[in-house]
């Protein structure tokens, strides 16, 4: 409840961020066409473009993140494509995550970085070097 007077304040402060973030983010690699209108991201989206995803290995850009100290999950913020968890296996026709193109997509080729109401320019600003520079 305490937390409620700053609202919104900090969910201005997010989509400040959100689209400095994505204004920096290099296109040619990282998707950027976010319907902002209307949405507060507490989390920076990370999504390849199709033409870069080609030579990703996913394992190699974690461990660049990791060695350049940003904290990311995998797959957004719910974990991937639910339709892969075993909780819902028993609940779903047999590989019916495969028909699920867009989340398939999330989920071999989505990351986030928390968006912090704190967050400065600066270190958004760092974090998109660091995106941008990896090849």
């Amino acid at each position: 409840i305490n937390q409620l007077k700053s609202l919104n304040k900090n969910n201005q402060l997010r989509k400040n961020n959100f689209k400095y973030f994505l204004n920096l983010l290099d296109g040619s690699k990282y998707f950027k066409n976010f319907e902002t209108e209307g949405a507060c991201n507490y989390a920076f989206i990370i999504l390849f473009n199709p033409k870069f995803r080609k030579n990703l290995i996913s394992s190699k850009f974690e461990k660049y993140l990791q060695k350049n100290g940003i904290e990311f999950r995998r797959g957004t913020s719910g974990g991937g494509n639910q339709a892969r968890q075993p909780y819902i296996k028993n609940l779903l026709i047999k590989n019916y995550y495969k028909k699920l193109k867009n989340t398939e997509t999330i989920h071999f080729y989505g990351y986030y970085i928390g968006n912090y109401p704190s967050l400065s320019k600066k270190k958004i600003k760092k974090i998109c070097k660091i995106l941008n520079s990896f090849e």
